[in-house]
């Protein structure tokens, strides 16, 4: 197995407020990683100080044998390869749903030829099953829209983990199926991908581990088999048993 990324003894805060304790995961090539657990639990935050929106106060995180928090960094570079799709999509209003898919590869990858980037959006957004909306204008779209659009504008950066922060909180529950739909099918393609979540049947059915954390902390780190059968710790059974009847 490849590790493409290592956590050691994570840690964050803010003020006074201790966010992420001693956080240590790795993650291999190909694995789909969720994060569960309680809201405050740190999911998100630990999700942010990855792809560094969140500057953490300590620890490593090596990506590819590089420690992100080193001084030397180039941090728009690294982000070339670690895409996110936010919860609350973070399109641009102002341009059209292939300009959103575009814009990312020409200004940061340098992408010299239009239509070879909208080709290639125009790739992602078939594969999420939008790219009879690609001249459209995102405000036009429903929210299950958007978020596909959102993955599709991830994928265009062809990095080599997508995270995910809650990417369906926002939706109905017929766009959730959507975009979980899109998600499902990005992991059977073998795409890296760590997706901070609380649709519990996501998890289960399509993650390879399972993160559960809590009060800042990595309680259990197991596959779901083990974790929805037979989790250790009292407090993941209190959190499953509000799911699992």
């Amino acid at each position: 197995m490849q590790e493409i990324l290592r956590v050691e003894h994570l840690r964050k805060s803010f003020g006074a407020h201790q966010v992420l304790n001693d956080i240590n995961f790795s993650m291999n090539k190909g694995d789909v990683i969720t994060l569960i657990g309680s809201s405050g639990s740190g999911k998100s935050t630990l999700l942010r100080c990855l792809n560094l929106l969140e500057e953490a106060d300590g620890g490593a995180i090596i990506f590819h044998d590089t420690d992100l928090l080193a001084s030397h960094v180039d941090i728009n570079k690294m982000r070339q390869s670690m895409g996110m799709v936010f919860q609350s999509f973070n399109l641009f209003d102002n341009y059209t749903v292939l300009g959103n898919c575009t814009l990312a590869p020409l200004l940061t990858k340098r992408m010299t030829d239009r239509k070879e980037a909208e080709a290639l959006a125009m790739t992602y957004l078939k594969k999420v099953g939008m790219d009879d909306f690609a001249h459209m204008r995102v405000t036009r779209l429903s929210g299950g829209q958007k978020q596909r659009v959102a993955i599709a504008r991830a994928l265009c950066m062809q990095g080599d983990i997508l995270l995910f922060d809650e990417p369906t909180s926002a939706l109905d529950p017929e766009s959730v199926g959507e975009v979980l739909k899109v998600m499902k099918e990005l992991a059977r393609e073998g795409l890296s991908m760590v997706v901070v979540t609380h649709e519990m049947s996501f998890a289960r059915d399509v993650a390879n581990r399972i993160l559960f954390m809590s009060a800042g902390d990595i309680i259990e780190d197991a596959t779901p088999q083990e974790l929805f059968t037979n989790p250790k710790d009292e407090r993941t059974k209190q959190f499953l048993s509000r799911f699992i009847n």
